[in-house]
């Protein structure tokens, strides 16, 4: 009896003296180190599950953190702008002064996540565009959308954020935020349509798939490429930022709201007051601008397996500047207001995954040039729902159906004769309304027959409501992927989507395109490549398109800090109409891009980006005669369309910025410079009133932007 005693009273000891072995320290030392062993100033360094409990590295790299209160089943969180965040639980550290290495933000494809929670379809992306790539890209701006012009597969002439994809118009590229559709999802807009910024922010982004051919039909319908941005789904840290600079000021302001959940919120106002008169080039066709625009965006999770997000944007803008149509050379005026809202839940399991899209977009625009006078209002309400089930490893399915409400209202005066704009010609005043429903049902498979292969396939079908058309789209692909990153990928569909009109196209119709694409991938630890050949076949109205293109793209990584890219695209348009066939006006068959980079946040980041290609082509007035009763010129046209080309385009930008530590916080001053060459690249033709005479516009010239952000994150304890 007594033995028994002893024993549990020496049990009892043990486990006292293990609850005290558990025990934390008060305060743990360490040191954040970047791979090369240099030391990181101004590292975060916090607790998962207590923010409040958190401090930053000196300039040797050093903290020290306070775990008062803390219990060893916490988190320690290490992040630094450009690295990627490293982990670790306080019950694995064995010692009071640790050393913490953190790796580069990798911008290759891939990334770990369980298969239910990943897009269906993302195994047959050409690219992701991760966030670090698109603040790198000199061309790019800080905006996503911009970054898909160093792609190879971008094929955009227009300098825009209009995202053009392997020859197809902007206009038919879809780009869908959480899985809803944003029709025209562009700032300062021209009347085309196409326009300088997204309405996105990227420091909200998560990541972003780009689809150059056979865009996946689990989001709906796409005749040309599409693009997949997705929010956020966690906050490693709350962060507020300031930001001001030439012609911008705003704020951003990220905060947990406990364990599971988070709000971002932004607001920004663009104004000419600096930026105009330092880049006099510009001004010559840019008179004046403004912007007032701020998002909204929300998560909350329920635990690990459920979660809703929203995001919400509002704007408004507007702008003047010089524009041409046929003779007439004048002042244009342009104003927008819009907002739109996304919602999102989903559910899910090990094997099961269940999602709800909705969104919301209302907007009232005006544009006035010349005798133009005209109104556009836009209603467009999304719903979708959503299943997706993992049968086995070797298969996976995803059904849904969706309905897309649009209303559009045009109105106001356009000109009789569209050659005959100059204030005093002949005019029309009419309203015209659209109004419809899209329902769409989908199934898409995927399946993995054997090692290394994968196999899927989609059909999306309308549902035909007062007396629609039906219409079924439908696609397949298969990749093989084998030793070392290699991947091969087929892929080929027909694909029907509608045609979204602008203020002289209202006609609403159904666009098709056939597509098939040949795709080859390296994707090693330092040297990324992809060669792509893909043909397409278009067709609107009357106008049939033939597009054969081959793409290449290099890139490599070097001395951890440097990386470089190439890509060349050689394509060939034909179009047909009326029994001709002409060449695309907006498809020049030689396009060369040149990217470098290199990222040491302890020093500078930088990054240059230089684009050639060959200019777009057109059809030569060759004459004019007046006509009394119209009232002006009308011009004749050469009978060989699309017979003249413009010259050579070339631009190089370059950008830079400094991440200056400044106690806790930290300050990020950044340059960017556009066409810093100044190349007078030509644009368009611009003709005296009796056709006699022209001069060419030109794309940007020479654009110099500066601005500084404040950053203030984590607070010591």
């Amino acid at each position: 009896m007594t033995a028994r005693v002893a024993l549990i009273v020496l049990a009892f000891a043990l486990g006292v003296i293990s609850e005290v072995v558990a025990q934390l320290p008060e305060r743990l030392y360490g040191v954040v180190q970047d791979e090369t062993g240099e030391p990181l100033y101004g590292a975060s360094v916090y607790v998962l599950h207590h923010t409040e409990a958190g401090t930053t590295t000196d300039w040797e790299g050093r903290f020290s953190l306070s775990l008062k209160n803390i219990t060893p089943n916490d988190t320690l969180i290490f992040t630094f702008v450009g690295y990627d965040t490293v982990s670790k639980l306080l019950s694995e550290i064995k010692t009071k002064d640790l050393i913490v290495k953190l790796e580069l933000a990798s911008a290759l494809l891939g990334e770990i996540t369980i298969e239910a929670s990943r897009p269906i379809a993302e195994t047959f992306s050409v690219a992701k565009i991760e966030k670090l790539q698109i603040y790198l890209n000199a061309s790019a701006a800080g905006d996503p959308l911009r970054a898909v012009s160093l792609l190879p597969s971008s094929t955009n002439l227009d300098e825009s954020a209009s995202p053009s994809l392997r020859g197809s118009p902007s206009s038919w590229t879809r780009v869908y935020l959480n899985g809803v559709p944003v029709y025209r999802p562009v700032r300062n807009s021209t009347i085309s349509g196409a326009g300088t910024f997204s309405l996105f922010n990227a420091e909200l982004l998560k990541d972003e798939l780009v689809f150059a051919s056979n865009p996946p039909l689990t989001l709906g319908q796409s005749s040309a490429g599409l693009i997949s941005l997705t929010t956020a789904n966690k906050l490693e840290s709350n962060q507020y930022d300031i930001s001001a600079g030439l012609a911008h000021g705003g704020f951003l302001f990220s905060q947990k709201l406990g364990a599971e959940s988070f709000v971002q919120a932004y607001a920004n106002y663009q104004f000419d007051d600096w930026f105009l008169p330092v880049n006099k080039a510009l001004a010559e066709d840019l008179k004046h601008f403004y912007t007032r625009d701020g998002g909204l965006h929300f998560v909350k999770r329920f635990g690990e397996n459920s979660n809703i997000k929203y995001y919400g944007y509002l704007i408004d803008e507007g702008s003047d500047f010089i524009s041409q149509q046929y003779n007439y050379t004048g002042l244009a005026k342009g104003r927008k207001k819009r907002t739109f809202h996304t919602l999102r839940y989903e559910i899910r399991s090990d094997r099961n995954v269940f999602f709800v899209n909705g969104g919301y977009d209302i907007s009232d625009s005006g544009y006035k040039f010349g005798v133009i006078d005209s109104e556009q209002k836009e209603q467009q309400a999304y719903g979708s729902l959503n299943y997706k089930y993992i049968w086995s490893e070797n298969l996976n399915t995803q059904i849904g159906v969706s309905d897309l409400y649009v209303k559009r209202t045009f109105g106001g005066d356009i000109p009789e004769y569209p050659f005959l704009v100059a204030p005093g010609s002949p005019i029309i005043s009419e309203t015209e309304t659209e109004e419809r429903h899209r329902v769409e049902a989908y199934f898409y498979g995927k399946w993995f027959p054997i090692e290394g292969w994968t196999i899927g396939a989609g059909v999306r079908p309308t549902i035909p409501i007062n007396g629609q058309t039906a219409y079924l789209s439908g696609q397949l692909s298969a990749k093989y992927e084998w030793e070392k990153g290699n991947s091969l990928m087929l892929s080929g569909g027909r694909y029907y989507s509608d045609f979204v009109p602008v203020y002289d196209d209202v006609r609403h119709r159904i666009i098709r395109s056939d597509q098939i694409a040949l795709e080859y991938r390296l994707d090693g630890e330092d040297l990324l490549a992809n060669i792509g050949l893909y043909f397409k076949k278009e067709r609107d109205l009357a106008t049939e398109r033939d597009i054969l293109g081959l793409e290449y793209f290099l890139e490599q990584r070097f001395l951890t800090k440097f990386r470089a890219n190439l890509s060349m695209t050689w394509a060939h348009g034909t179009e047909k109409s009326l029994g001709k066939d002409y060449p695309v006006s907006y498809l020049p068959p030689i396009f060369v891009k040149f990217g470098f980079d290199f990222q040491d946040p302890r020093l500078f980041s930088f990054g240059l980006n230089w684009q050639y290609r060959q200019g777009s082509y057109y059809t030569m007035i060759d004459g004019a005669s007046f006509d009394p009763e119209k009232g002006g010129y009308i011009p004749s046209f050469s009978s060989e369309i699309n017979g003249e080309q413009f010259g050579d385009y070339q631009t190089l930008n370059i950008s830079a910025n400094k991440l200056i530590p400044i106690g806790k916080q930290t300050i990020i001053v950044y340059i960017t410079a556009s066409n810093i060459l100044d190349n007078k690249n030509e644009w368009e033709w611009r003709y005296t009133e009796n056709y006699s005479d022209k001069s060419p516009a030109h794309y940007q010239r020479r654009t110099l932007y500066l601005g500084v952000v404040f950053k203030f994150g984590q607070v010591s304890n």
